[in-house]
């Protein structure tokens, strides 16, 4: 009999990254995949909500400026 282990995304997100390391990420579609449809997700109910294309899209390149700055 199986059985299902239920965690959160945060335990989810540690587990692959120490089991595969953090540069090794972008080598393994599952997880990838996981994090797309999370994204999808998440983009099909903020437009539902009134959010506007652009204002999404503003806020991806100002995370993404925020990463890129952060990393350096």
């Amino acid at each position: 009999m199986k059985k299902r282990i239920k965690i959160t995304e945060q335990q989810f997100n540690n587990l692959i990254k120490k089991t595969i390391g953090e540069s090794n990420v972008q080598n393994y579609p599952l997880f990838i995949e996981h994090w797309e449809n999370k994204f999808c997700k998440s983009v099909e109910i903020l437009l539902k909500l009134g959010n506007s294309p652009d204002d999404l899209i503003k806020k991806i390149k100002r995370i993404s400026i925020e990463k890129q700055e952060n990393n350096k």
